[in-house]
């Protein structure tokens, strides 16, 4: 017994070694990309906060047609708490690099296009901002590398099977996109760990819905606040909001059908939804204090300078429709490996994966999975039709699981016909 309970330990920590030391070599080596130097730059609002400036969070009319550097347009064009971490970790290690003149002059250096990071990172006057990135990419890799580790004990938990979990993380670890992005000082990695805990919590609580005690309301709540603080990163975070709808919609389709829900389990339904709304509410106000005071327009401004940002995105790099965004997403996903009969192989797997969900949706648990990997699919698609590898995040994630889950699959079958001979 604890032979067998020994070797799977020493795996898996041999597993975590191995991949901790490919993912934590060279942080510092990569070129600073330009996204870094602005969201250092962007972390002053942290400062902002703690010095209770708060007229630096007021809304002014029109702010998104000021000049890319001013205050005002800087404050809408991200939500508030990747600054906040990021200035947290800089200001925690002493550093003071928000010269006022220096940090107006790389806003608009940024926006015109003309940043030279080969300069930051060689001259001296900019040595703080660099040391800066050098740490938030040291937290940053950190929160990636947990993220991982976590995502991958849940598709072990759901699957019971630890080469699903070791496979997945195995994919995940060692993806040229996530492997880039979330090793540098954008706080992709934080927003992934969030919307894993928010989306692992909401799985739990779809499938223990017929009884609401006191707990299970307070994590309802809960399971808002994580996804707002997601949204309060980057906003695409606010997707996850509608995942119980979908699901529920789609349960609603099938139980007219088969006529089986009482309306006790609708009643919690609703209930439910609301603790996971006003849990968002709540949590995305404190993070937000540009909505101090006029929600609506605050949220307007808010919204509509992240979708003016995809509009001039789609303008000028891509515009794709919803199947072509599709196989975009599969693309960056084969990224993990340049030879074909690899991709080849990673695209059966997945239909594999599919194939094995799809067997299994009689139950509950995985009916309610693959609702939830089909909203997370769809969503992406929506916002990842502009072609950037870093907005395939999460088809990332859903691919590497569903590709792992169909390898050991694949292997059962094998065995079983082995056994048979």
């Amino acid at each position: 017994m604890k032979k067998t309970l020994f070797l799977p330990l020493i795996s898996s920590l041999l597993l975590i070694l191995g991949s901790g030391l490919f993912w934590f070599k060279n942080i510092s080596v990569p070129a600073v990309n330009p996204d870094e130097v602005v969201w250092v730059l962007d972390a002053r609002f942290y400062q902002f906060r703690q010095q209770k400036r708060w007229e630096k969070f007021k809304l002014i009319e029109s702010p998104r047609f000021l000049r890319w550097s001013y205050d005002s347009y800087r404050l809408i064009d991200q939500p508030q708490l990747g600054k906040y971490i990021y200035g947290l970790i800089i200001k925690a290690f002493g550093f003071d690099i928000w010269d006022e003149s220096q940090t107006t002059f790389l806003y608009e250096q940024f926006a015109n296009l003309r940043l030279d990071t080969g300069l930051i990172k060689t001259n001296k006057s900019y040595s703080i901002i660099i040391s800066s990135i050098n740490i938030l990419r040291v937290f940053g890799s950190i929160i990636g590398f947990i993220s991982i580790i976590i995502f991958s004990l849940m598709a072990y938990f759901l699957t019971k099977s630890r080469l699903v979990g070791g496979l997945t993380s195995i994919f995940l670890f060692f993806h040229p996109t996530l492997h880039y992005w979330y090793r540098i000082a954008v706080p992709n990695s934080f927003q992934i760990l969030l919307i894993i805990a928010a989306t692992s919590l909401i799985f739990v609580l779809l499938n223990n819905l017929k009884i609401l005690d006191l707990k299970k309301l307070f994590l309802w709540v809960l399971s808002g606040a994580l996804i707002a603080a997601s949204a309060s990163i980057k906003l695409n975070g606010i997707f996850i909001l509608f995942a119980p709808v979908f699901v529920w919609m789609i349960q609603e389709i099938k139980n007219n059908f088969l006529q089986k829900e009482t309306f006790e389990y609708l009643a919690n339904k609703i209930k439910a939804y609301f603790l996971l709304l006003g849990g968002f509410v709540i949590t995305f106000y404190f993070f937000e204090p540009e909505l101090w005071g006029h929600l609506l327009r605050g949220l307007k401004l808010l919204l509509g300078s992240r979708l003016e940002q995809h509009r001039r995105f789609l303008s000028s790099f891509e515009n794709s429709g919803f199947f072509e965004t599709f196989w975009f997403l599969i693309i960056q996903f084969l990224k993990i490996s340049d030879f074909w009969v690899i991709k080849f192989l990673l695209v059966l797997f997945l239909i594999l994966g599919i194939k094995k969900i799809i067997s299994s949706l009689s139950d509950q648990h995985w009916w309610n999975l693959s609702l939830l990997i089909i909203f997370m699919v769809i969503s992406n698609i929506f916002y990842a039709n502009v072609g950037f590898d870093r907005y395939a995040e999460w088809s990332i994630y859903i691919f590497s699981f569903l590709s792992a889950l169909g390898i050991v699959d694949s292997l059962r079958v094998i065995h079983q016909k082995v056994k048979q001979l």
